[in-house]
């Protein structure tokens, strides 16, 4: 079993690897996400629905758009959503939540080979997946452990998928550059 000390994610959304990994080790977690959530380009919300007036919402959650018969409508990638299942789970203490772009987030405050483990799992623009694993390699120790989420290279799951075509089309493009720097690859 994998001991992880210390891990990092990048994109936490509710929960993800955070909720995973705490009740695995006893790791210290990271995890950085976007203050306000994903939105494309041409500013929509990629994470938004609509929570029926009976299901449960983080303390702190606050509606998007006023509530109607079927319910209120959040944004479940940011505020109070952020990692929220994970802290409901009682292991809000042992995560570090950094609110940032990762693009510009300044690392400096980790040395070289900090983290044990790391989920790559923000931005799936492929442009955003390409500079989060830059970063994530200078702070993963020899030997560790890298997860790209939504990583699948079947071609019916690209075509579906706009998260996996993101994540696909950065690891084969920057490949070359990157597979020098792994011991050992393989997709699950």
């Amino acid at each position: 079993r994998w001991k992880a000390q210390p891990h990092l994610e990048l994109g936490t959304w509710e929960r993800a690897g955070a909720a995973l990994v705490a009740p695995c080790t006893s790791a210290e977690i990271w995890t950085l996400n976007l203050p306000g959530g994903e939105v494309s380009a041409g500013g929509t919300a990629y994470y938004e629905r609509v929570f029926a007036p009976d299901e449960a919402v983080p303390d702190g959650a606050i509606p998007v758009q006023p509530g109607t018969s079927a319910g209120q409508v959040y944004r479940t990638d940011a505020g109070a959503f952020i990692g929220w299942q994970y802290r409901a789970a009682g292991y809000g203490s042992r995560v570090h939540q950094i609110l940032a772009d990762s693009r510009t987030w300044d690392t400096s405050a980790f040395p070289d080979g900090f983290f044990d483990t790391i989920l790559i799992d923000g931005g799936h623009a492929s442009d955003v997946v390409t500079s989060d694993t830059d970063k994530a390699l200078r702070l993963l120790r020899p030997g560790g452990l890298m997860i790209w989420h939504d990583f699948c290279p079947i071609g019916s799951v690209v075509s579906q998928s706009a998260a996996t075509r993101g994540v696909v089309a950065a690891l084969h493009k920057i490949w070359r550059r990157w597979s020098p720097l792994f011991d050992e690859l393989m997709w699950i």
